[in-house]
């Protein structure tokens, strides 16, 4: 199998089609972290406990399996919304099940998750990371990009002529 070569241009802005959820407009959803994610405190508690970085790679699965449910860890069944076993979210996440029992009990001592009173759990923080753009706005974005490379190009080429 031959690997496609892409240039760097191509790679800055990766389809999001691939990678992201659309909506019936088109837009397009995707789940953002910030530079300090990994570096948080909460995560670092979670990567340190039991030695393990397994509860923070679980929580991030949590997050994108519940992201069309805006964070709420729910079954839908016709018109209820029930709480979700424990088997159905190491189903969704496909993390194993004792690891789904002891992270749900570590995410929500540190607050990563919380339990509403019906039993559901839900992610508090996860529509604050929600990110999305619609064609339009990518299309803008890459003739910035290329707007802006242009222009550096230029500047780099000027300096050398004076010299």
């Amino acid at each position: 199998m031959k690997m496609e070569k892409r240039n760097w241009s191509d790679s800055l802005f990766p389809d999001f089609e691939e990678v992201g959820m659309r909506d019936r407009n088109g837009r397009i959803y995707f789940y953002r972290l910030g530079l300090d994610f990994m570096s948080d405190e909460t995560i670092e508690w979670l990567e340190e406990e039991d030695k393990s970085q397994i509860y923070a790679y679980f929580y991030l699965k949590l997050c994108l399996a519940f992201l069309r449910k805006d964070g709420l860890l729910q079954q839908n069944v016709g018109e209820r919304k029930l709480p979700c076993s424990m088997e159905y979210i190491a189903h969704k996440t496909r993390v194993p099940v004792h690891v789904v029992k002891q992270g749900m009990v570590k995410l929500e001592h540190v607050g990563l998750i919380k339990k509403l009173e019906d039993g559901r759990y839900y992610i508090p923080t996860l529509l604050e990371h929600l990110g999305s753009e619609c064609g339009a706005a990518k299309r803008m974005r890459r003739m910035r990009y290329r707007k802006k490379a242009g222009q550096e190009g230029q500047n780099e080429k000027g300096a050398s002529d004076s010299e």
